[in-house]
């Protein structure tokens, strides 16, 4: 698995996201110290581990270099992902999950039973196509992990 290098900014202020150098918001207070990092691409993982069911996708706004490095798990793997998405990148997130064939739910109203948008938000939840919408039981959020038949 080829392995790449990239600058990751270390916030100015100790509670504040860290971000890969050219992300990140002004939360950060600047940047106290820069490292240099390994990446890897969500597809390059796949190589290595089990594929997953659920990604949790929060990189303060680098969230399109992610989505670009997992075609193929959207595309064959096809995982429910749970998507914080800057209002910048909201139009080219959506293109790319509705280009995969997801649908996509307001992840920060589960007590409306996670409904379905037409452009990503800030709390994205993205669901394959084929799957069953996420439910809520008992005041509790649900989401039917593949192939579980329940609908």
């Amino acid at each position: 698995m080829a392995v790449n290098v990239a600058r990751f900014a270390i916030a100015a202020r100790g509670r504040a996201a860290n971000a890969l150098s050219g992300y990140g918001s002004s939360q950060m207070g600047g940047v106290r110290e820069e490292l240099l990092v390994p990446t890897a691409t969500l597809d390059q993982l796949l190589e290595a581990a089990f594929p997953p069911d659920l990604v949790k996708i929060d990189v303060e706004g680098a969230e399109l270099l992610v989505l670009d490095g997992a075609e193929r798990l959207l595309r064959e793997v096809r995982p429910t992902l749970l998507v914080e998405v800057a209002a910048e990148n909201a139009e080219a997130a959506t293109e790319r999950f509705r280009r995969a064939g997801y649908r996509l739910h307001d992840a920060a109203e589960p007590e409306k039973g996670f409904p379905e948008i037409d452009r990503c938000t800030w709390d994205t939840l993205a669901v394959p196509a084929e799957r069953p919408a996420p439910i809520v039981a008992s005041g509790r959020a649900e989401l039917q992990p593949a192939g579980s038949g329940r609908s």
